[in-house]
């Protein structure tokens, strides 16, 4: 036997160049779809911290006003009128309950008590404790007769502000 016819043959050179070659095919082709999946995971990242802006809810305000007061104010000296348009700000209303209160806190005042800025801005704080209480909101912690009596502030409920209309002391 010769041994030539003993020994298999070498494959083809034909053979392993095509082997070589889908192996860098499927490489590129592996490595290509790793990069765009970095490259769009990185724009949604990116875009994630783009964040839109939020849209911010605005709240309609809604303004109840009263009918204008006229009242006797506490002579002090002499005899003084006052006269004071007034809206609340509001989300419900008890008006009759709120029109009585009111009354109530004006005709206590004297025209001194609301001759000055901070005189107004008392009235103003107290108005708006009062009613807050009626309609179940927390009052303001700038009124020192509220704080005295342990209110505990619970969700603002109702009145958010009290506006003068007019005010005219005579």
């Amino acid at each position: 036997m010769s041994k030539d016819a003993a020994l298999p043959a070498p494959p083809a050179a034909g053979k392993k160049g095509k082997l070589i070659l889908i192996v860098v095919v499927l490489l590129v082709v592996l490595l290509g779809a790793a990069g765009g999946y970095i490259m769009m995971a990185r724009s949604k990242h990116a875009g994630a911290d783009k964040e839109e802006p939020k849209k911010v809810e605005k709240k309609v305000r809604v303004f109840a006003p009263l009918e204008p007061f006229t009242v006797n104010l506490r002579a002090v000296t002499h005899e003084q009128f006052l006269q004071i348009g007034l809206v609340f700000e509001v989300i419900k209303v008890a008006t009759p309950l709120i029109r009585g209160k009111v009354l109530l806190i004006l005709t206590s005042k004297s025209g001194e008590d609301l001759a000055t800025s901070e005189g107004k801005a008392l009235l103003a704080a107290e108005l708006l404790a009062t009613v807050r209480n009626i309609v179940g909101g927390p009052a303001p912690a700038a009124n020192p007769k509220a704080e005295g009596h342990g209110e505990q502030p619970v969700a603002d409920r109702g009145i958010t502000d009290v506006h003068f209309s007019s005010f005219i002391i005579q």
